[in-house]
């Protein structure tokens, strides 16, 4: 058996509040589906934990990757608040 060992990944996400829209959405179609600025409809990613956990809620963020709109999740407001912290973007320093 392999061992496992640390990482840090090395990216920037963009990140925007979940809003009541979203919400409504999700209740109405059981998915937070958002129409991209090509009128593409992209479906957000909810994990079956935070669902349970009643996610989406405000407090909660959409997560996208920068290289790929297509690419988006839910992140619970707790593991935002833990994991996540803000960068100046004048000001970034890769480790």
């Amino acid at each position: 058996m392999s061992t496992y060992k640390k990482y840090i990944k090395k990216e920037i996400f963009e990140i925007r509040p979940v809003v009541e829209a979203d919400i409504l959405n999700y209740k109405e179609n059981g998915a937070i589906m958002i129409v991209n600025s090509k009128k593409n409809i992209v479906t957000v990613s909810i994990d079956g934990h935070d669902k349970r956990n009643g996610s989406p809620v405000i407090g909660d963020v959409i997560c996208r990757d920068p290289k790929n709109y297509f690419s988006q999740w839910l992140i619970s407001e707790k593991e935002f608040k833990t994991d996540f912290s803000a960068i100046n973007e004048g000001n970034i320093h890769i480790l």
